[in-house]
Formats: structure tokens, sequence, C-alpha cells
């Protein structure tokens, strides 16, 4: 009987396999990611390349980082006249430290009718050897509440230029200084497929 006791074994390992050899096809397959890094102050043109979705590009716009800065979460909210209740509700403010980095933005399409293309802030990190940041939605909504807030996308007019201010959280459970947060190697994604295209930050103050 103990071949009984095999044959699921023998099956299970088959499998095991199976999903081994299929995972490595896929990934050998695959084409390898060029990185390029920008400095801030260089317009990068997007071209085809998008975050996970082909169906995402941006290659109407260019975008350019002007500058960046640290700063904590009430001088943040003092620099822009702004009060925590109407920004966060009445909870607790987890944030401590907004890290705002200030984008120019040009879309090049004229084709008012065919303008489909827009910004995807969900996937536009800011991102360290350690941490990720993702914008904080409450804070950009309240810096502009003319922004649609049923979607995580920011669009410019056909043929017009824009300037953006993104603010970024850390948060009080990662515990990091100002000084801590603004010495580390960040980088801004603009994309990751085909090309991975980010931009070295550097804060001013």
């Amino acid at each position: 009987m103990k071949w009984k006791k095999i044959i699921p074994f023998c099956l299970a390992a088959g499998l095991c396999v199976g999903a081994g050899i299929r995972i490595w096809a896929v990934n050998y397959n695959r084409p390898e990611v060029e990185t390029v890094i920008y400095p801030m102050g260089e317009v990068v043109d997007l071209g085809d390349d998008y975050f996970y979705n082909p169906n995402d590009k941006c290659s109407d716009y260019d975008i350019k980082v002007l500058s960046a800065e640290v700063l904590p979460v009430d001088e943040y909210l003092e620099k822009y006249g702004l009060i925590r209740e109407e920004v966060w509700g009445e909870d607790e403010v987890l944030a401590t430290t907004v890290y705002e980095v200030t984008v120019w933005l040009r879309n090049n399409n004229t084709d008012m009718e065919n303008d489909t293309q827009n910004i995807d802030l969900v996937n536009m990190q800011l991102t360290t050897n350690r941490d990720i940041y993702q914008v904080d939605h409450e804070l950009l909504w309240a810096l502009y509440p003319q922004l649609d807030q049923s979607t995580y996308a920011f669009r410019v007019a056909p043929g017009t230029e824009t300037t953006v201010h993104l603010p970024y959280t850390d948060l009080k459970s990662m515990r990091l200084s100002i000084d801590e947060i603004k010495n580390r190697d960040t980088y801004l994604y603009l994309s990751m497929y085909p090309t991975k295209r980010m931009v070295e930050i550097h804060p001013d103050n």
C-alpha cells in the first residue's frame, strides 16, 4: 500500500516543479528594466513609459522637479494657512513631517477632444533605501480644493503647464528627525516600465 502514499507526494512534487519552470520562463522572457536617474531642474519627457499598466502612458507630458523641502507638520500647515482639523479631521494626526516636492508639468497635447492622459499620483512615490512615501491626498486636496477627489490622478489642461506642490508625509512610527530624512538618498519615481525613470531629490532647507 506504500504506492498509495507515494502517488500524492509525486503529484505535489510535480506541480511544484511545473510552477517553478513557469515562473522561470516568465522571468527569463521579461526584458531587463533600464534605470535612468535625472537631476532636479531637468525636463523629463515621459514618452511611452508607465508605472504598471501600459494603458496609463503619459506620453503627452513633460515633468521637471523644481525644488524640495522638509518641514515639521505644524510649520507646513502655517506656511499654507491650513488647519489640522480641516485637513485630517478630528482623528489623531500620525504625520510629523512633510517632505514637499514641487514639480512643473506640461501637457503637450493640443487636441481637446482626445485628452485622456493624466499623472498617476498613487505610484509617483518618494523613495529611499528603506522607506517609501506616497502623496498625502488629504493634504493635497487641502492645498488644491478644486481637484477631483474621486480619483488619485492629476490632469493638466491640453497645451498648458502648471506648478504643483506634492506633499509626502513622514509618520510618527518611523521616528526620524528632519536631518535624518533630509540626509537620505531620496528619489521621485516617474515611471517603472519599460524604463524606470526617477529624479534624485535634494531638499533646499
